[in-house]
């Protein structure tokens, strides 16, 4: 399936928040990706990606139309040359290999775009999608971390994934 990467404008506010709005997508995601999802929440998460300086945001554009997101957080002090990834999708794309080709691509674009050694990936446990793309990428599994999430009331393992460029 085609898709582009590109950064967020505020007119894709809409259909973030119509693919975001799924209890499915934010199951595995942090607190700060809410449910339910509003045209609020959209604005306001794009803002914040037009003006960041510590996230680099990207959305993912199928058919002219954003169906998910995918980052970096970049870190600082002696974590400088090292950042995390983050990405979602809109549940209909699961499945069909795009995000594995968008997780790849964005981070060779970031080992070739920015001083970076790491990419390191902190996962709930339990995300096997989200695991297998890292996976089929290059990330290795580093270890899990028992119990470190909380989310919905109950605690959740971690799994630790890295990226080292090459």
């Amino acid at each position: 399936m085609e898709y582009k990467l590109r950064r967020l404008i505020l007119s894709d506010a809409q259909a973030i928040a119509n693919v975001a709005n799924n209890k499915n997508v934010s199951r595995f995601l942090r607190e700060k990706f809410p449910y339910p999802y509003t045209l609020k929440n959209a604005q306001d998460y794009i803002n914040y990606a037009i003006n960041s300086e510590q996230e680099l945001i990207y959305g993912i554009v199928i058919d002219e139309r954003v169906f998910g997101c995918i980052c970096v957080v970049f870190r600082n002090d002696v974590y400088k040359k090292s950042c995390e990834l983050g990405y979602w999708l809109a549940e209909k794309y699961w499945g069909k290999g795009i995000m594995t080709s968008v997780a790849r691509e964005f981070c060779k674009f970031v080992f070739e775009n920015y001083d970076i050694n790491r990419i390191d990936a902190e996962v709930f446990a339990d995300n096997i999608g989200s695991r297998k793309v890292l996976e089929k990428i290059g990330f290795e599994f580093e270890g899990l971390h028992k119990k470190k999430v909380y989310k919905d009331g109950k605690f959740m393992d971690e799994a630790v994934y890295a990226l080292i460029k090459k």
